[in-house]
């Protein structure tokens, strides 16, 4: 079942999530991670998220701890969100 999002209402004090996206990984697995809220948007009414290139890879962490905000030329990917977090 799809869910379709018209607004994305998170809890007051979050600032991340763990997220599973929509995609699988090569070998068939779940990918999950971590990330700041802002980099998360709706489109046509399913949850995405911006995400790294490799070449930013190094540095997720730490533009995650400083809810850095994600790059326009960063790939979308459809998500769920799992759970929700603050720092």
């Amino acid at each position: 079942m799809i869910w379709l999002v018209t607004d994305m209402d998170y809890k007051k004090n979050s600032t991340h999530a763990v997220i599973k996206f929509d995609e699988k990984t090569v070998d068939g697995k779940d990918c999950i991670d971590f990330i700041p809220l802002s980099w998360t948007y709706v489109k046509n009414g399913l949850l995405h998220c911006k995400y790294p290139d490799k070449k930013y890879y190094a540095t997720i962490n730490k533009m995650s701890n400083t809810l850095s905000g994600y790059k326009e030329s960063w790939k979308g990917f459809g998500i769920s969100i799992i759970s929700e977090a603050s720092k």
